[in-house]
């Protein structure tokens, strides 16, 4: 039975490795920064008539970033057209054009330049039609970041913004940089190479631990039960 027992843990953990290189190459999309996460149970609504602005930050994005990715609904119709505009420190200014259309809320997007490195940045986001627009926000309070969202000087619920990489690209050549994020405003003895090691462990030792848990026992049911007294 431990023969079969650690046969049947080594193909396990040879499935584990196929499934977590295939997951680690395969590109996908990455978050760049999430200023405004959204909300696990209450949504709530920023409504943006014509010709008014929402504005949120400050946050941070990097020379990764390329894309955001906004949720809204349209008031009375199909939403209207929407522009971006990112300014961030250094005089970092960049624009993008969200087209309008949707018929049902879902989520748009915008693409933009990045900056040269990592800036401090604001985002804000103009109604271009002549429709009311709703903009899906968080009404919670445990979702609350650093950004604050205001329409003129009018503080509302932060909507929910995510910005992503411009394109595609795999958790394997984002290893180090997820490492130094993880590691940022942390102790200084937790390091990216901190951060890396705990990763491997965790990835090659659960299932380690778990095989050789079950290989003993196994070992420990074959084993004889003492005579009876």
């Amino acid at each position: 039975m431990a023969r079969a027992a650690l046969l049947g843990g080594l193909a396990m953990l040879a499935v584990t490795a196929v499934l977590a290189v295939a997951w680690a190459v395969r590109d996908r999309d990455q978050a760049a920064s999430v200023p405004s996460p959204p909300p696990l149970f209450t949504l709530a609504f920023d409504d943006l008539a014509r010709g008014r602005q929402a504005c949120t930050g400050p946050f941070v994005i990097d020379q990764r970033a390329g894309q955001v990715r906004i949720k809204v609904v349209g008031r009375r119709g199909a939403t209207p057209p929407l522009a971006l505009l990112l300014t961030g420190s250094g005089g970092y200014q960049a624009t993008g054009a969200i087209p309008g259309g949707l018929a049902a809320a879902g989520e748009v997007r915008a693409r933009f330049a990045p900056p040269k490195g990592a800036v401090v940045a604001n985002a804000c986001v103009t109604n271009r039609g002549h429709r009311t627009v709703g903009l899906l926000a968080s009404g919670e309070t445990r979702s609350d970041s650093r950004s604050v969202t205001r329409i003129g000087s009018r503080k509302v619920p932060d909507m929910i913004l995510e910005i992503y990489e411009a394109r595609p690209v795999s958790a394997l050549k984002r290893a180090r940089v997820t490492a130094q994020r993880l590691s940022t405003f942390r102790p200084g003895i937790v390091s990216p190479w901190l951060v890396g090691v705990l990763a491997v462990l965790f990835v090659v030792g659960v299932p380690l631990a778990a095989v050789v848990a079950i290989v003993r026992a196994a070992a420990h049911d074959e084993r004889p039960n003492p005579p009876a007294s």
